[in-house]
């Protein structure tokens, strides 16, 4: 892990390191071979190209670990460790900047989080990108305006995507209208938010729809229910800021 994790902070001096050792092969084949200068050249070329996809590739599969852990163990901190790795880097990087923001959002860090999504705002990509979308606007705060805008991207993403990308969509823009109108309270509410944690498809997700059943019903005044969904997101929220705030209801609640 520590290799990894040097060769992750390092890779950009790394690529470099790469190239001039590529120029001098260059020049030893050039003395070497003055006869084949097109073909040294296209080789050299080869070589610079392999190390810098080698490096993106490196760093995407590290990023693939992270997001593994966050959904699995619901832990943000390999995701934001990536993330800044990369920025300091390379702080154009949008969709790392994206995870970033996401990634502290989690952690409960908003201030950080607001301030790490308005760098990546004005960044195309980022309006390309309906994943990427869903996770900048994840990471702003709820009553934030930059929310409608995103709303309104996602649901013109959602008319042009087919297929599992309009499906993820339409059920992440159902999950944000579900709990925007969770102070309601309203009864007709109860199937959908059961249905979301029938769907939900990893840990992290599961702690999601706990937490928006268990406020669900402590509106209610359910409190069975309510311990027996926020019971879960204290057992298994980890390093998510829900986690505590679900320990924190518990605390509040009497005995049943």
């Amino acid at each position: 892990d520590l290799m990894k994790w040097f060769l992750l902070t390092h890779v950009r001096k790394l690529f470099r390191l790469w190239c001039i050792l590529g120029a001098l092969l260059w020049l030893a084949g050039v003395l070497m071979r003055p006869d084949a200068p097109i073909t040294l050249f296209l080789l050299w070329m080869l070589w610079i190209q392999a190390g810098f996809w080698g490096g993106n590739l490196f760093a995407g599969w590290m990023g693939i670990l992270a997001f593994r852990r966050l959904d699995e163990d619901c832990d943000p901190e390999p995701l934001l460790a990536v993330s800044q790795s990369v920025l300091a880097q390379n702080p154009n990087a949008c969709c790392y900047r994206v995870y970033e923001a996401w990634a502290l959002s989690l952690l409960g860090r908003q201030e950080e989080a607001a301030a790490a999504a308005a760098l990546a705002e004005g960044r195309r990509r980022l309006w390309r990108k309906p994943r990427l979308l869903l996770m900048w606007s994840a990471a702003l705060p709820p009553d934030d305006p930059r929310q409608k805008r995103a709303e309104a991207a996602l649901e013109r993403f959602a008319g042009r995507k087919l297929g599992r990308h309009r499906a993820m969509i339409r059920s992440a823009l159902e999950r944000q209208r579900i709990y925007a109108q969770m102070s309601r309270g309203a009864d007709e509410l109860e199937p959908a938010l059961l249905a979301a944690l029938e769907q939900a498809g990893c840990t992290r997700e599961q702690v999601g729809a706990h937490l928006a059943l268990g406020l669900y019903y402590l509106q209610r005044g359910d409190t069975a229910r309510v311990q027996a969904h926020l019971s879960f997101v204290a057992a298994h929220g980890n390093k998510l800021k829900v986690r505590e705030e679900a320990e924190r209801l518990l605390c509040r609640m009497p005995a049943v």
